[in-house]
């Protein structure tokens, strides 16, 4: 028997013949498009047409509604939105907690219709995660703007992220983003920054900062930008709380020196967890371990990305690392060739003679090997393991620091797998697990090992 609440949760808000509104059609930032849900099935993809009978949907519980809301895509949620009164609040408040601006003309909408929409401006202060994309390309431009105008109207705002590939010039711009507090996650891509005062200023305008990214940030030349080239000169408010729990930094070598000593000067790092850096040069990789030694026992998770040979990090000071992550370097996109297999065992060595943490539960290595002109005895792991020196090598694997260990991770990727006759990728993977597994055969032995390959 269906109750006639039931009834009135789930009627649909149009009568048979009407158009359905497309919700989110007029709403800026979101896009919107045609959208045509697919299965996936043994042979091919099938499209779901037609509706569940309405006894069956009337006896689902909302909460089955509301999961089934929470998984879809904005398409599907614009279009869910005006079903019923129901569904409503649960679509509309999904769709409005990520929001993307690419440009000026959706700032120009966004701004227009938060000044005369009551609904907009409750749904605004309901976003959690804004994206906001301000390139050179752009004209004209509206970041500076937006901080300013839509600070307050966006105040719940959690995770920002920033892309502009233009210089910061205007002061505004810091004016509006002392009105996002909220804010405890700031990324900033492709960005291009004049000096480590201007990024100082940015993360100090959220006091609730304990994320930030970095990619792929650079300095570009200014008048001012010769002021600062001795260091950090801007240190943050003496009232700061501010307190970094995780970073994910990539820079070019001058800017990442500068950044990282004023990240220790200002004591932002002092409880930092979580470090994944990429170095771009070798004065990169002194400024890391630098870096590594400040943080010291604080840093318990560590990912080291790199696609050159600019050497590893050092984390003799880091006595609570519990993860580790790292790639090998010294053999990257060329070709496999006979010394490799030495130079991948003194590469390891280096890495795994610095840990001092006894709490070392997981490493992630990560291995390029370009098998182009390897011939039959470059991947024999028998041949490969006769050459190679691995007293020292079981040593370290047997040392204190890794009793704890759980779970090593290998992971391979594979170049160059159609060349001389090497046709079956699995195969080549098979012969690269049998040389990992001679070089790290205590941690094989304790079948705390998986090997992946693509």
């Amino acid at each position: 028997m269906i109750s006639r609440i039931q009834r009135d949760l789930f009627r649909p808000s149009v009568q048979p013949g009407q158009d359905v509104p497309r919700a989110g059609a007029d709403e800026p930032g979101l896009r919107v498009g045609a959208f045509e849900q697919t299965v996936e099935t043994s042979s091919g993809s099938a499209a779901l047409c037609g509706t569940l009978p309405q006894t069956l949907t009337a006896r689902a519980p909302l909460e089955v509604f509301e999961l089934i809301i929470d998984g879809m895509d904005q398409p599907t949620l614009a279009a869910a939105a005006p079903v019923c009164t129901a569904w409503y609040p649960r679509a509309m408040s999904n769709l409005y907690s990520t929001i993307q601006i690419c440009d000026r003309t959706s700032y120009n909408m966004l701004f227009k219709q938060s000044r005369s929409s009551l609904r907009l401006k409750h749904w605004l202060a309901t976003t959690r995660e804004l994206m906001i994309e301000d390139a050179y390309y752009h004209r004209p431009h509206f970041l500076h703007a937006l901080s300013l105008t839509m600070g307050r109207a966006m105040a719940g705002v959690r995770t920002l992220q920033l892309r502009f590939t233009r210089p910061l010039r205007r002061p505004d711009f810091f004016r509006g983003l002392s009105q996002s507090e909220s804010v405890n996650s700031l990324t900033l891509t492709n960005c291009m920054a004049p000096n480590v005062s201007l990024l100082s200023r940015i993360i100090c305008a959220f006091p609730q900062l304990t994320e930030m990214t970095m990619q792929n940030v650079a300095c570009y030349p200014s008048r001012s930008y010769a002021t600062h080239t001795g260091g950090p000169h801007f240190q943050p408010r003496s009232e700061s709380n501010i307190r970094l729990r995780r970073l994910n930094i990539s820079a070019d070598e001058g800017l990442m020196k500068r950044f990282l000593e004023w990240l220790v000067l200002s004591e932002l790092s002092t409880d930092l967890g979580d470090l994944t850096a990429e170095p771009d040069g070798d004065a990169s990789v002194q400024s890391i371990n630098e870096f590594l030694r400040a943080v010291g026992s604080s840093l318990t998770r560590y990912n080291e990305r790199s696609f050159t040979c600019y050497g590893h990090s050092d984390l003799t000071h880091n006595t609570s690392l519990r993860s580790l992550g790292f790639p090998l370097i010294n053999i990257g996109f060329r070709r496999l060739l006979p010394d490799d297999w030495s130079r991948v065992t003194d590469e390891l060595l280096g890495i795994l003679t610095t840990v001092r943490s006894c709490h070392l539960e997981c490493i992630t290595i990560v291995a390029w090997f370009n098998v182009s002109k390897a011939t039959d005895k470059d991947l024999r792991s028998r041949d490969v393991l006769k050459g190679l020196e691995l007293r020292n090598m079981h040593e370290v694997a047997n040392q204190k620091y890794f009793d704890m260990l759980k779970d090593v991770q290998i992971e391979i990727h594979l170049r160059g797998v159609g060349h001389r006759g090497y046709r079956d990728p699995n195969s080549i993977g098979q012969r690269i697990r049998a040389v990992f597994r001679g070089l790290l055969r205590p941690w094989f032995d304790r079948g705390i090992v998986e090997v992946s390959w693509d």
